[in-house]
């Protein structure tokens, strides 16, 4: 039985046959507006005493992460479908989550934070893996500086965590300059803070058929979108728990 409601879920994970890992989740409250800043998910799984021996993992990204009308609320965002995925309730791992459309390193997005502004509501000194996503809506600013002050706090408020960096998607094959910028901005600032760099333009994510995958106002995936993220982002994921899970 799902635990995800379109007012609330929980996002949660895996157990490998060879570490035990689990991607238990996070919650969401979303807007009933149809602003695209709006659409807000921010959730930080209360303690428990389950948690103590959890590995812990935070979420930080824009609308990409807190899903939009056109696709990814609640039960059909790809934090959501991973966590009907590869739910098992044994060796549970904690995600605390953060999506605040138009929010980036730079720009502030909903609820008036950057990215780097939301860290120590969702990341303590026991966090695990941290993933960032996004953000477009800094395709006009020098990011390089503000991301490696960011990666740098998470160094500092979790020592050990590891850091996956996914690097903003584009709808298709036509990528303006300003975002190859960003992109290229982002990625040695994610490299010198040791960081896992996942590069959505390099990689295609919705280049040729896979642009069907955006939805009609051309920014946001669909629900199919969000399917085809959580395909993406799992490997990744799956690895930095692995990790984690060695390193405890």
């Amino acid at each position: 039985m799902s635990r995800l409601t379109d007012k609330a879920w929980i996002v949660a994970g895996i157990l490998s046959i060879s570490a035990a890992l689990i991607l238990v989740g996070a919650g969401i409250i979303v807007s009933t507006t149809r602003s695209e800043t709006d659409y807000t998910s921010h959730y930080t799984t209360p303690p428990s005493a389950d948690s103590i021996n959890a590995v812990q993992v935070a979420v930080i990204g824009d609308s990409y992460t807190s899903g939009t009308e056109v696709g990814g609320f609640g039960s059909s965002g790809w934090p959501a479908l991973l966590e009907n995925r590869l739910y098992t309730t044994e060796h549970p791992v904690l995600v605390a989550v953060s999506g605040r459309p138009g929010s980036g390193y730079a720009n502030p997005g909903a609820g008036n934070k950057t990215f780097g502004q939301d860290l120590e509501s969702i990341i303590s000194a026991d966090t695990d893996v941290v993933v960032m996503f996004g953000s477009r809506t800094d395709a006009n600013m020098r990011i390089q500086e503000s991301a490696g002050a960011t990666y740098a706090a998470i160094r500092r408020i979790a020592p050990t965590a590891a850091i996956i960096v996914i690097a903003p998607a584009w709808i298709n094959e036509d990528v303006p300059e300003r975002i190859i910028r960003l992109r290229d901005e982002l990625k040695p600032a994610a490299m010198a803070a040791g960081a896992v760099f996942v590069d959505p333009i390099g990689e295609g994510w919705f280049f040729g058929k896979n642009s069907s995958l955006i939805g009609e106002d051309e920014i946001h995936p669909t629900n199919e979108g969000h399917k085809y993220m959580a395909n993406l982002i799992e490997p990744r994921l799956r690895d930095a728990l692995q990790l984690a899970s060695h390193a405890r």
